[in-house]
């Protein structure tokens, strides 16, 4: 089924080869702290063969360079995705090109601007150009050390492609958190979390709430696709949305969720404030402590919302 790319400019084929190997990146596009990208050992000039690249750059090159991502991601060695080649340089790409340039060891921290230099666009396309010191640097990444175990894999949102805006004002203290449903299709992994994830930020941007409005959402597979930051108030819960979180299961009225559903549902409430999430999705405090209730259990709600969902449902509470 086609979708509008979020990566794009038109309505282009989602690839069905995406797969959910997104690493946790903290910080990856964030608007705080952010500067230059540290020039590699034997260039500090940061001039490459290759142009620099931004958002919206479009043409043949941006094709190149994402079948060139693609390759890096289907290596085995990096353990990534792939995104589609549509010739658009959007948050997509970037988020990819962000993990391939750490992983391949070019500079000595992620790239933290929104601009791929020449220098790391020139690598991208031909790693054997590095030098001693840069693959060292990769092969040491190469060692680090995974995700603990029943830890959910969690894609941010600027890795998901969603980038949201506080119409709302902040969130303030998170002492409250509600459960959803979407009334829509479940997905079933998290190609079609992603996707759907995504049209949703488009359809509630179209509303005027700025985005997504979920700050959570869970595919059956158990992955966590990060949308409004948590710093951001949304719009889940008619005059209920000031410091309220909202985790958002797909599927509608009649659904069950999946035991890793339930599981990562579970693991989020206890580490949502931890290390573990990237830092714009860090909750200020351990959820399990909050006021946890499904979307019509606050008052005044008029709605099936959220089904079989609730937190009861779920063993939450």
């Amino acid at each position: 089924m086609g979708v509008e790319r979020y990566n794009g400019v038109g309505r282009v084929e989602y690839s069905k080869s995406v797969r959910g190997k997104a690493s946790r990146w903290h910080e990856v596009l964030g608007d705080a702290g952010r500067d230059e990208e540290e020039a590699p050992d034997d260039d500090p000039e940061g001039e490459g063969a290759y142009p620099e690249v931004q958002f919206d750059d479009s043409g043949p090159g941006i094709e190149e360079l994402q079948r060139a991502l693609n390759r890096h991601a289907d290596s085995g060695s990096l353990d990534l995705w792939e995104i589609d080649v549509d010739g658009t340089y959007g948050p997509l790409s970037h988020g990819l090109a962000v993990e391939v340039v750490y992983r391949l060891g070019v500079y000595t921290r992620r790239i933290r601007s929104d601009a791929l230099s020449s220098y790391a666009h020139e690598l991208i396309i031909g790693p054997e150009r590095r030098n001693t010191t840069q693959k060292q640097r990769a092969k040491q990444r190469a060692k680090e050390e995974p995700a603990a175990a029943g830890e959910p894999r969690i894609v941010s949102a600027a890795d998901a492609g969603i980038r949201t805006r506080a119409v709302f004002g902040r969130l303030g203290p998170q002492t409250r958190v509600s459960t959803h449903y979407s009334a829509g299709p479940r997905a079933r992994n998290l190609a079609e979390g992603l996707r759907i994830a995504r049209e949703h930020d488009r359809f509630h941007a179209s509303k005027g709430w700025g985005g997504s409005s979920y700050h959570f959402n869970i595919p059956d597979t158990g992955e966590i696709i990060c949308a409004r930051p948590v710093s951001q108030k949304g719009a889940g819960v008619k005059a209920h949305n000031s410091n309220n979180v909202h985790v958002h299961f797909y599927g509608t009225t009649g659904d069950r969720p999946t035991q890793a559903q339930i599981e990562t549902a579970k693991w989020l409430f206890a580490n949502a404030h931890t290390a573990a999430m990237p830092s714009g999705h860090r909750t200020d405090r351990d959820l399990r402590q909050a006021d946890i209730r499904g979307h019509n259990q606050w008052p005044d709600q008029s709605t099936g919302c959220p089904g079989h969902y609730t937190p009861k449902g779920l063993g939450l509470k």
